[in-house]
């Protein structure tokens, strides 16, 4: 059995009080170093500040978040669309890259982006899709329309715009299939 006798200068768990003041004086607003066990913070003090900064951080989240009328805003949670088709040309470096999302309300999301960080504009507006002909019109917010026809190659689905339904074909083309909107099937 190990020799469980303590050092004379280690504190012993009940010979010290638990609240305890300090015992030497402050001089020229510094505090002296303390010996061990001689600084401790009372757990009410604690509790207190925790207690406060909870209190604080409770009343803010209720003041932002309605208003005085005490009835929710518009800016709660609301459920996700469903994506019904994406079609991405994977740009960046070569050519720009662009990013639609066809979603089950009717709408479209639309990413345009390059290869440079924080270079990317987003808009939106009403889409019309018909899988079975294979056609996407897309509405913009301006009132521009843009209608974009499906071709099928080598596996893939492009998605484009009508002068370029017969060029995508071509083995030639790489290029334009290369920037060429797509969906994976």
């Amino acid at each position: 059995m190990p020799n469980q006798t303590l050092h004379p200068t280690a504190a012993r768990p009940l010979s010290c009080p638990r609240h305890r003041k300090f015992s030497r004086p402050i001089r020229s607003g510094r505090l002296l170093p303390a010996a061990v066990g001689e600084l401790s913070v009372s757990a009410m003090s604690t509790q207190l500040v925790t207690c406060s900064v909870f209190l604080l951080l409770l009343m803010a989240g209720v003041a932002f978040g309605q208003p005085a009328d005490g009835h929710p805003t518009s800016r709660s949670v609301r459920p996700k669309a469903k994506v019904l088709l994406t079609v991405n040309n994977y740009g960046g470096y070569s050519h720009p890259g662009r990013r639609i999302q066809v979603l089950d309300g009717g709408t479209f999301e639309e990413r345009l982006y390059t290869d440079v960080l924080g270079s990317h504009t987003n808009r939106a507006g009403r889409a019309v899709l018909n899988l079975e002909i294979g056609t996407l019109r897309l509405v913009f917010q301006d009132g521009r329309e843009e209608l974009l026809n499906r071709v099928r190659y080598g596996g893939i689905d492009y998605w484009v715009q009508a002068g370029e339904t017969n060029r995508i074909t071509r083995p030639q083309e790489d290029a334009l299939r290369q920037r060429s909107l797509r969906s994976k099937r």
